[in-house]
């Protein structure tokens, strides 16, 4: 009888060992996920970030009174990366929205120095532009942490 004890004992522990190993590789391929998830988050808020630095430079830069030499020079370097934003950040319609709205406002204020317009209203457009951006990154951040 002690036969039929040890081979329940044996049986036992071979399917607790299965279990086991079961447990294990379902749990690292869950940790292995979450982590993956994680990463590609940090990399989105990362570039979230530096698009809203870019839209602060360009809101600032076309908000200031500069000479229209100097901000034809900073147009040409901010605005084609405004351009590049627009389509990075496709997925998310608000924030390739308030892209393009800056990047409007920002060339009209630059029309409106070439030609010696008042460019007060095209200003506070480019200002509206800009909080709008940052509400529509806001909540793409609060969606994911929620």
């Amino acid at each position: 009888m002690a036969l039929p004890s040890q081979t329940a004992t044996l049986i036992a522990a071979g399917i607790a060992a299965i279990a086991s190993l079961l447990s294990l590789f379902l749990n690292s391929r869950l940790v292995a996920r979450r982590e993956k998830r994680q990463q590609v988050w940090q990399l989105e808020l990362k570039r979230i970030t530096e698009l809203e630095e870019l839209a602060g430079r360009v809101t600032e830069t076309f908000c200031a009174y500069y000479p229209i030499e100097k901000l034809e020079v900073e147009a040409a370097l901010l605005l084609p990366q405004l351009e590049v934003g627009a389509g990075r950040f496709r997925r998310y319609k608000e924030i390739t929205q308030a892209i393009r709205d800056i990047h409007n406002a920002a060339g009209r204020v630059l029309d409106d120095r070439r030609h010696h317009e008042i460019d007060r209203e095209s200003k506070h457009d480019l200002e509206s532009s800009f909080q709008k951006l940052l509400k529509s990154c806001d909540a793409i951040i609060k969606d994911r942490r929620a």
